[in-house]
């Protein structure tokens, strides 16, 4: 499939989301708990370990994963369809998103394992908004499928076999906005603790906030 009009958008749209994932685990790992938040295959694999040595960890990985399927049912409900298409309702999961982040603070502030599992809810929110785009595969909060997909893009062109050169581009800027995300969040988090997550919140609110405006007022006048 061919990229759209709406392609420079899409790129910009899912690099700061991109970037926002990578922040948010990064103070995620640092923090006394040091787990992930934005994406489950480790832990589920810690899951299986803990299960096995039937450890007090299972319950903490079991409710973490749970967090992230909530995230994702919330995002359901507030977006139809499966595939990313400018006018639906980004803004108000935005929104959603920053205000399960301003939960995540309040509650890491007090060392509160919530604060965990609310940041987990905001990821799982995030990633289920869009999960196609024209064809690809979008995932803004890891990297594992990202990097998958650039190996079999750059393994096409090796071969000549089609050169959907946009793909590649949209996501090589996941991949480096989530590296850059984790940076950022790396060098916040040590001056500012877990009150960094401010900055994702903040984000995630404004941008949704714009985005309701736009679609509202501006462009479209229909969910």
């Amino acid at each position: 499939m061919q990229r759209d009009k709406n392609y420079k958008w899409i790129v910009l749209g899912g690099t700061i989301l991109a970037i926002n994932a990578g922040f948010i685990n990064s103070v995620s790992f640092l923090g006394m708990y040091h787990q992930a938040v934005s994406h489950t295959t480790g832990n589920v694999t810690r899951l299986g370990i803990e299960l096995a040595n039937l450890n007090k960890q299972v319950l903490v990985l079991f409710f973490m994963l749970l967090s992230f399927l909530f995230g994702s049912i919330v995002s359901g409900l507030i977006i139809s369809g499966n595939s990313l298409k400018l006018g639906r309702r980004y803004g108000i999961a935005l929104m959603v998103e920053a205000f399960f982040l301003f939960l995540s603070i309040f509650f890491l502030n007090k060392q509160n394992v919530f604060g965990e599992y609310f940041a987990s809810v905001a990821c799982g929110l995030q990633n289920a908004m869009a999960t196609t785009y024209t064809g690809a595969i979008l995932r803004t909060t890891h990297v594992t499928g990202i990097l998958t997909d650039i190996g079999v893009l750059i393994g096409h062109f090796l071969r000549k076999i089609k050169k959907e050169t946009w793909k590649l581009k949209l996501y090589s800027c996941l991949f480096f906005g989530f590296l850059f995300g984790s940076f950022q969040g790396n060098f916040f988090f040590k001056i500012f603790s877990y009150n960094a997550l401010l900055f994702p919140a903040s984000i995630c609110f404004l941008v949704g906030f714009f985005y309701f405006v736009w679609r509202h007022f501006f462009h479209f006048k229909k969910f």
